[in-house]
C-alpha cells in the first residue's frame, strides 16, 4: 500500500524541456495520506523512545553528571527547560522503568539495535529518479537519497560532453525497475 510499481510521469513546461519522473510512490490519496502519517508518527515514537533508552544507559555510566534541579522551572523556550524535561521524564514511572531495562543489559547489547531501529527510522519508504532534458544545454538527472537525512543526488550532463543516452530495465524480483542514465565525457558519477 506504501509502495507500487514503478510508474513513469513525463511533464513538459515548455517546448524545449521535458522531465521523466520515474517513482514507486502511489498515487496521494486520503487513506494513503493517512497511513503515511500513521508511519510518520509510528518511527517519531520509536526514534524518540530509542533515544531516550540510549540516555538513560548514558546516565548509569560515570561519565555523566547528576543534573541539579533548579528551584523555579527554567524558561520554557530555554536549553535549561529541555535538561529540566529529561530529568522530569527520567524520574516518571516509564522512566524507572527504562532505566531498569537499562541497567541490566549491556551497553555493546543494547547499542546495535539501537542503532538498527535509528537507522529504519530514517529510511525512505519509496523512491524516486528524474531525468531532465533542456534542449540545446544538457540533461540533468536526479534521484533521491537512501534517508531522509541525505539529500537529492543530481548532476547535469553538459550537450557537448553527452555520448549516449541509455534507457535500462532491471529485473529485480519480480519487477521491472526502470533507470535512465547519461554518459558523457570526462564527467564523474555522484
Amino acid at each position: 500500500m506504501l509502495t507500487s510499481p514503478p510508474t513513469l510521469h513525463v511533464r513538459r513546461p515548455s517546448p524545449t524541456t521535458a522531465e521523466f519522473t520515474v517513482s514507486t510512490r502511489p498515487p496521494l490519496t486520503l487513506p494513503l495520506r493517512l497511513a503515511l502519517l500513521l508511519v510518520f508518527l509510528l518511527r517519531l515514537a520509536l526514534g524518540a523512545s530509542v533515544l531516550f533508552l540510549l540516555y538513560t544507559k548514558w546516565l548509569q555510566s560515570p561519565y555523566s553528571t547528576p543534573y541539579q534541579l533548579p528551584a523555579v522551572p527554567p524558561p520554557f523556550f530555554s536549553e535549561d527547560n529541555i535538561f529540566y524535561l529529561l530529568y522530569l521524564l527520567t524520574q516518571s514511572p516509564l522512566g524507572l522503568s527504562a532505566a531498569r531495562l537499562t541497567a541490566s543489559t549491556p551497553t555493546w547489547a543494547l547499542l546495535a539495535p539501537s542503532l538498527l531501529a535509528l537507522y529504519l527510522c530514517i529510511l525512505r519508504i519509496h523512491t524516486t529518479e528524474s531525468l531532465l532534458v533542456l534542449r540545446g544545454l544538457g540533461i540533468q538527472t536526479a534521484s533521491t537519497g537512501d534517508t531522509f537525512l541525505g539529500g537529492d543526488r543530481t548532476r547535469f550532463i553538459p550537450t557537448e560532453k553527452i555520448c549516449d543516452v541509455l534507457i535500462n530495465e532491471a529485473f529485480k524480483g519480480f519487477g521491472a525497475p526502470a533507470g535512465a542514465e547519461g554518459g558523457g565525457i570526462g564527467v564523474e558519477g555522484s
